[in-house]
């Protein structure tokens, strides 16, 4: 699994463009605006959460990330 974890704006388009140009693309799995994106791309699983600074609530994400992890 590959973990990106960013501030709340702009850090979206910039992962979507790196994987449309250089790995083929991406699928959505999950998704909650600007805190939560789960998706596969380069034949692995990846998740983006807020930074643990950015946001209130980033233990929830935080612990979603970790339970997609168990279930692998």
């Amino acid at each position: 699994m590959r973990t990106f974890s960013a501030g709340l704006t702009g850090i979206e388009p910039i992962i979507r463009e790196l994987f449309e140009e250089n790995f083929g693309g991406y699928d959505n799995r999950d998704i909650i605006p600007r805190k939560y994106w789960r998706f596969t791309a380069a034949n692995a699983t990846c998740s983006r959460i807020t930074h643990p600074r950015a946001t209130s609530g980033y233990s929830s994400f935080h612990d979603k990330v970790i339970q997609h992890i168990i279930e692998m």
